[in-house]
């Protein structure tokens, strides 16, 4: 049986099919719209956070929508257990850096990178929208590089960050007199489960 056709993003967006094609090595169908999701691999389960990010992959799943993480335990293993368990497809993008750490067991692909840099330009590259949930180092430098990204028209759609914690960051680099509140307006702010699910909503149906 032959595999999927090989695409690449911009062909995949021009063409007619709904058949699965392999797009930067995921595959994927022209229907299927991707969110990545940054998150932390040390949030601890029965937490609020955790609880809260089963809640997003669970309403990811419900939408048909295919979820992208870092692909390890955590919050990200929490959105992907939601997603999953809602009938949603997970990709992982993992490092060979973390060989300590164990996957987390909902992924239905896992795509390793050789290090940090080329694994967050995967994640990076991967979206249709990003959301950003609580988070340590490894989250913030992830979403500020969408955010960077995306005041420069290169990110892939829109940036979603829960804004505890990270509002207060975001505050104070527009601040800077390098920056400025200009820039402020790449990043949308979700106060939690159910706030994002109204802006998932408003950006699936184009308003």
């Amino acid at each position: 049986m032959a595999g999927p056709a090989v695409a690449s993003v911009d062909k995949l967006a021009q063409m007619e099919t709904d058949d699965p094609v392999e797009v930067e090595g995921i595959v994927t169908t022209k229907r299927t719209r991707r969110v990545v999701v940054f998150g932390s691999s040390r949030c601890p389960e029965g937490g609020d956070d955790h609880r809260r990010a089963v809640e997003v992959g669970t309403i990811l799943g419900r939408h048909g929508l295919e979820v992208v993480t870092g692909g390890y335990q955590g919050s990200m293993g929490a959105v992907s257990r939601g997603a999953k368990e809602a009938g949603g497809r997970v990709v992982g993008i993992t490092t060979a850096i973390f060989a300590d750490r164990v996957p987390n067991p909902w992924l239905d692909e896992r795509i390793d990178e050789p290090d940090y840099p080329t694994r967050m330009a995967r994640l990076l590259r991967e979206g249709d929208a990003y959301l950003a949930l609580p988070g340590g180092l490894g989250t913030l430098s992830e979403w500020l590089a969408a955010w960077c990204l995306a005041s420069i028209g290169q990110l892939g759609g829109p940036l979603w960050a829960f804004a505890d914690p990270w509002r207060p960051i975001h505050e104070r680099v527009v601040a800077l007199p390098e920056v400025g509140p200009e820039r402020a307006a790449g990043v949308e702010w979700v106060e939690g489960p159910e706030d994002f699910h109204w802006k998932l909503e408003r950006w699936l149906s184009g308003k």
